[in-house]
């Protein structure tokens, strides 16, 4: 109820995602509580490239510097405005699908309509769009 676009787009995402598909979706926090980062691979079952740092690294072993790469790279993924750059880490991670919220706007300062990805490189295809939810396929 409160972020009925996301929920939208999780609904698109548990339809039309193999379930083998990765996700890159804002990240903050190390606990639900925190916030509501993780709210779409939490609620597809989808594997993401990074959910809840803290737990990744307390919980499932991953180090601490992984954690902070990746960390580093998912903010950087949705900043730039180099297409190399966001080819390379959308590779590096294999990642299938690209989330834009209003939580991603907000964390990482991207404009409403997403602009800032869809023009950094012809390999983003929005497949969903509704209200402050978008979400890219990723076409190597």
């Amino acid at each position: 109820r409160t972020f009925p676009d996301d929920g939208a787009g999780i609904q698109w995402l548990a339809d039309h995602a193999e379930p083998d598909s990765i996700i890159v979706e804002g990240v903050s926090g190390d606990y639900w509580t925190d916030g509501v980062f993780s709210r779409v691979s939490m609620a597809t079952g989808l594997q993401a490239v990074l959910g809840w740092p803290g737990y990744a690294a307390q919980w499932h072993g991953a180090n601490v510097q992984d954690v902070r790469d990746r960390e580093a790279d998912v903010a950087r993924l949705y900043v730039t405005d180099v297409p190399a750059e966001l080819v390379e880490i959308l590779e590096r991670y294999g990642v299938s699908y690209v989330v834009v919220g209003s939580i991603e706007q907000s964390r990482y300062g991207i404009p409403t309509d997403a602009a800032i990805l869809s023009s950094a490189c012809d390999c983003l295809e929005q497949v969903f769009h509704q209200g402050s939810m978008t979400i890219f396929r990723f076409s190597h």
